[in-house]
Formats: structure tokens, sequence, C-alpha cells
């Protein structure tokens, strides 16, 4: 933990008491509404706000079979992860013993950091209009059944009319995002590696956009310093980070925790969690005035 944050003491903090309360004022539920039942008869699977190989890697069969039986798979993350185009899929022998893979993905979707919940109100808003010429384009009697309008405590889903997070960042600065590594999960030891994402004995780093990269003067390896910006005009410092160009949208970064949690500002947090905004922390980038020890 890092003293003088508002940092939590493991993974399993930051992932359910957002996700419980959050899932509570929209659907009714602190938890998933689906099972692998619906998984086997849906025609198209979106994967947004989790990277199976790392969260979730026992989703991993049930889109490699959902993808043999011609389901379409939508993958939403800034990142295109490993655990978005293929798999092998461990109880099958022949597979594992050929190192044969498995496609786990049809599309891929990168929105901005902070841009998802645009992205959905352009597909509901795609959906009304294209209700006015085909009826059957939204199911009308699940939303009877199962919605409640707006911000009304029934236990069923609310819809909303919140407004939509700034993922534009002024000039000069960047959205970053915090992340795990592909051994990181909430009571092991992890490694200084992260093979999904080619990275090996690192971790004080952080991943740019190419032309990002370019525009500081960047290339891959260097040391940069980073400075974080809170609501309240504070700043925080971290530096030594090494730059590492990866398929981001402009204008996003992505660290790892616990090693970018200093930058995170103690006063910026959800209302209904109290969870540290730790995927949407407004920084700065620059060369690094440490020396580098690679030479």
């Amino acid at each position: 933990m890092e003293l003088g944050t508002n940092n939590l003491p493991d993974c399993s903090n930051m992932c359910h008491e957002a996700t419980g309360r959050a899932l509570s004022v929209a659907l009714g539920t602190g938890k998933g509404t689906v099972d692998l039942v619906d998984w086997e008869k849906a025609d198209c699977l979106i994967v947004m706000g989790v990277n199976a190989a790392l969260n979730a890697p026992r989703m991993l069969t049930s889109l490699a079979k959902a993808y043999r039986r011609g389901a379409q798979i939508v993958h939403v993350n800034p990142f295109i992860e490993a655990a978005s185009r293929t798999t092998i899929v461990p109880h099958e022998i022949a597979s594992m013993m050929l190192f044969h893979p498995t496609r786990i993905g049809t599309l891929n979707i990168q929105p901005r950091i902070a841009g998802d919940m645009s992205l959905m109100r352009g597909v509901a808003k795609h959906l009304l209009e294209a209700s006015v010429i085909d009826p059957g384009a939204i199911d009308w009697r699940f939303i009877e059944r199962n919605t409640a309008g707006f911000e009304t405590d029934t236990g069923r889903a609310n819809f909303s009319t919140a407004q939509l997070a700034d993922c534009v960042p002024k000039s000069g600065h960047l959205i970053l995002g915090t992340v795990r590594s592909h051994d990181q999960w909430n009571t092991t030891i992890y490694s200084d590696g992260d093979r999904y994402r080619g990275v090996k004995n690192l971790r004080t780093l952080v991943f740019m956009n190419e032309e990002d990269m370019w525009d500081r003067g960047l290339k891959k390896y260097d040391l940069v310093d980073l400075t974080s910006f809170a609501k309240d005009g504070s700043t925080r410092q971290l530096a030594g980070f090494r730059a590492i160009p990866y398929n981001l949208p402009r204008g996003c970064a992505m660290g790892y925790m616990p090693e970018m949690n200093a930058l995170c500002p103690i006063g910026d947090y959800s209302a209904r969690s109290d969870q540290p905004l730790m995927k949407h922390v407004i920084v700065e980038i620059r060369p690094s005035n440490v020396r580098s020890s690679m030479g």
C-alpha cells in the first residue's frame, strides 16, 4: 500500500466494491444476470469492461465454443489484448500438444479510456432510430418486464441520463488507466513479466500510443516522468518509468498497479463506491530527468 493515497489492500476491493454498487443501481442486483446457458444461445457476445485472459480466464473456453458455432464476439477495450484474438482450450489435449489456437473474437472496438458509455449511448441511438422502420430492432416487451424507468428502487434495471465522461484530454495531457499484468491475481505474488503484452523483467513502465510518443520525442524504453492532475488542482509525480509503444487510441496511456497508484489523487473517487478513479487519471508525460541505466 502506498501511504498518502486512497489505495486499497488488494484487487478484490478495487474490482468488486465498485462493480457491486454500480450494478445494484443500474440493474437492481450486485451480480451478473446471465449464465453460460445464455451464452450458448446468443448470436452475439460483447466482452466489455474486462480482459478475459487476465480477469476471467475460465471465460476463454466458452468464447472458443461460441466462435466455433458461429457467434459474433465483440471485444470493447482500449487495448487489443491477447484474449481478444485466440486461445488454446486447456482441456483439449490435442490442441495443447500441437499449440493449436481457436479464435475467440470477430471484432475489436477501441474506444478512448472513459469512452465506453459514449459508445453504448451511440448504439442505443442507432437502435432507437432503427426501431422506427423495424419494430423488431428493440425488444420492448423485455424492457417493460425488466426495467423501471429512471433512478427508482424496484429491484429492476434503471435507465440513466448521466452526463458522459470527457474522454478527450486537453492538449499535452493524456488519460491514464491502470491494469494488471498476466499473472497478477488477488492473492498471488506476481512476476516482473507480462507475457500477454510482450514485457519481460519490467513493471515501472507506461504503455503509450506510438504517435503520442513521437509528439514527445520519445522512443521505446526511453525514461519518462509522469505528473497527474487532480480535480482540486493538486499534482502527483512519478519519475523514471519506461515508455513502451502499444496499440492504444491517441490520448490514452496505461500502466500497472500498484506501481502507478501514487499518481491517483486521494480526493478523486467514486461517490457511490468510494473507489479511487484509477481508470481515468489525467496525466502529463515528459522525457525524464532520471539518468538511464540501460545504456
